[in-house]
């Protein structure tokens, strides 16, 4: 059975689902924006921290003085993030990579980032180790000078010949140039000027050494005892020199190798992040079209409320039609008879109510048909009852009884009498109830027509 009530129901269902839907939907998305805002914070922030490393580690480099605090603070910092993404943080509002692919590009930059951070700590101790192998390079180096001049002095002061004083300028020279090309490979990581520096190192040396097999040069005490002191000197100095170059070489090493992976994570944090945004896209359009779903829904649910309530109204407005119409019939006809009913068909509540109001109509009719033919039936009875008893008391009259036998004879019939008429008196009575009971049915009708 099709009711209006279920209907109502139904639509009213309907109704408060969509809209459910649309403000759970709503909520979703606004904290669904909260959740991937801080996502994409953290996994944008570990580009900026790539490269702030990097460029932390690049002055690190070309300063004077280790100070690795410069570059411990991102370091910390990147691989808290990385635990972060990898494991999320449920009070920040951060949750585990949602797919499998992301998870994956994050187990990538876990192990790249390993391998960086073992970079940048060898960077760490190979600068510490560089900075005190250059700050003795740099002293034994003004030593190594003082000595290398003093014999070029000593020499002119002995009036030796130019041949000697110009190799003992050349070693002078020659330990100028050492310094010289061991800094512009400590700042350009030239191996040009690595091997320069060696190529020197090894004339030096083969100069030094040469000095000392000079008898004429050892002659004097007090200029064999300056070649004495310059290769002690140089002897420590040489071993500084090449330590320094070997340190350096892996300090740069260090470097390039970090260089590389930077760029490496560097990329790798950048399409972690547009793979968040993606994701965070995706699920926020999935989200919409669900919303723009429930509304269209809810659209589509107001123009059938609309329809059916048109239909509703119409039924009612039919309802009204046929009342109306018995009303005029009612007042035309005799309200009690047969043709008057209120033919309205369907399977609503509206036909449940005229065919519930039809067997009324005809149980009253036929009632009221009945009463009319008792009343008839209750006079005839009457009038035919009290002639036999005048009957009966003439003829008792005429009798010749005892008079106490026939005043007992006239009380009985006297008696039977007044039970005739108080049977008339009471369908009577039961006959103006019924027709009160149809006035003010026709009242009723009247007053709704």
């Amino acid at each position: 059975m099709k009711k209006m009530t279920s209907q109502i129901l139904f639509i009213n269902l309907l109704l408060v689902g969509a809209i459910a839907a649309i403000i759970i939907t709503t909520i979703m998305i606004n904290s669904q924006n909260k959740n991937d805002a801080a996502v994409i914070n953290i996994a944008g922030k570990q580009r900026m921290l790539t490269q702030r490393i990097s460029k932390n580690i690049f002055y690190q480099n070309i300063s004077a003085t280790a100070n690795p605090e410069l570059f411990l603070e991102p370091v910390e910092e990147f691989e808290t993030n990385l635990n972060i993404l990898k494991s999320g943080d449920e009070k920040k509002g951060i949750y585990p990579p949602p797919t499998n692919f992301i998870d994956e590009r994050i187990e990538k930059i876990k192990n790249s980032w390993i391998d960086a951070r073992a970079a940048i700590e060898d960077f760490s101790d190979y600068k510490r180790e560089s900075i005190l192998s250059r700050d003795f390079v740099i002293k034994n180096n003004d030593k190594l000078l003082e000595l290398s001049d003093l014999i070029v002095k000593k020499m002119v002061e002995l009036n030796f010949p130019q041949r000697y004083i110009d190799r003992a300028g050349l070693q002078r020279m020659l330990s100028q140039k050492m310094l010289h090309n061991l800094m512009h490979f400590t700042i350009s990581d030239n191996i040009l000027y690595a091997d320069e520096t060696l190529k020197t190192i090894k004339k030096y040396d083969e100069g030094i050494t040469s000095f000392k097999k000079e008898e004429k040069l050892l002659k004097s005490d007090e200029l064999s005892l300056l070649i004495d002191s310059t290769l002690e000197v140089w002897s420590v100095y040489r071993e500084l020199i090449s330590t320094y170059i070997s340190i350096q070489r892996s300090l740069n090493l260090s470097m390039k190798e970090i260089h590389i992976l930077s760029e490496k994570l560097l990329n790798d944090s950048d399409y972690l992040t547009s793979l968040y945004e993606e994701y965070s896209k995706s699920r926020r359009t999935a989200l919409e079209q669900f919303q723009y779903l429930s509304a269209l829904i809810v659209g589509f649910i107001t123009i059938f409320s609309l329809l059916t309530i048109r239909s509703i109204k119409a039924q009612f407005d039919e309802f009204l039609q046929r009342s109306k119409a018995l009303a005029n019939l009612a007042k035309s006809k005799q309200f009690y008879a047969k043709d008057m009913k209120l033919d309205f068909k369907g399977e609503n509540e509206l036909s449940q109510a005229s065919n519930h109001l039809n067997e009324f109509l005809e149980k009253i009719a036929t009632f009221s048909e009945r009463s009319e033919d008792v009343k008839l039936l209750s006079n005839s009875l009457a009038e035919e009852l009290l002639a036999l008893a005048e009957e009966i008391q003439e003829i008792v009259q005429m009798l010749d009884i005892e008079d106490e036998l026939k005043n007992r004879l006239l009380k009985q019939i006297s008696i039977g009498e007044d039970l005739v008429i108080q049977s008339s008196e009471e369908i009577l009575s039961a006959g103006k109830i019924l027709e009160n009971l149809k006035k003010s049915i026709d009242k009723i009708i009247s007053d709704k027509g």
